[in-house]
C-alpha cells in the first residue's frame, strides 16, 4: 500500500522541487525561531534558496510574500480544476490520472 503524507493530503496537485525547497527553508528558519520575517529572507538569503517564479533577484520581505500568495493562486487554480490530489497513480480504488490532469501538471511545472 502506498503511505501518503498526511500534511500533503489535501494538495490539488503536488509542489515544484523550488517550492518543495522554499517550505523546507521556511520550516527550518520557523523551528529555529524566527518569526520576522525580515530574518526569514536574511535566513533563505544566505541558504541561497531560488525563487519559484524563477526570479533571481534576492529575497526580500514582499518577494516572499508575492512568491507565497503566487503559489497559494496556484494551488487554488488546481483545486478548483481537479479537487484533491490523491495520488491517483496509486491509491486503490483511485483510476490512473487522466491526460487532462496530467497536460495541467506539465502546463505548470516550473522547473
Amino acid at each position: 500500500m502506498i503511505e501518503v503524507d498526511p500534511s500533503r493530503q489535501a494538495l490539488a496537485r503536488p509542489l515544484s522541487d523550488l517550492e518543495e525547497r522554499l517550505a523546507d527553508r521556511l520550516q527550518s528558519a520557523f523551528a529555529q525561531g524566527m518569526h520576522d520575517f525580515s530574518k526569514v529572507v536574511e535566513h533563505l538569503n544566505s541558504a541561497n534558496v531560488a525563487r519559484p517564479s524563477g526570479s533571481s533577484e534576492p529575497w526580500t520581505v514582499d518577494a516572499l510574500s508575492l512568491e507565497i500568495s503566487d503559489i497559494n493562486a496556484s494551488l487554488d487554480e488546481a483545486y478548483s480544476e481537479f479537487g484533491v490530489y490523491r495520488l491517483r497513480a496509486g491509491l486503490p480504488g483511485e483510476r490512473k490520472m487522466d491526460e487532462k490532469y496530467q497536460a495541467y501538471l506539465a502546463r505548470t511545472a516550473k522547473n
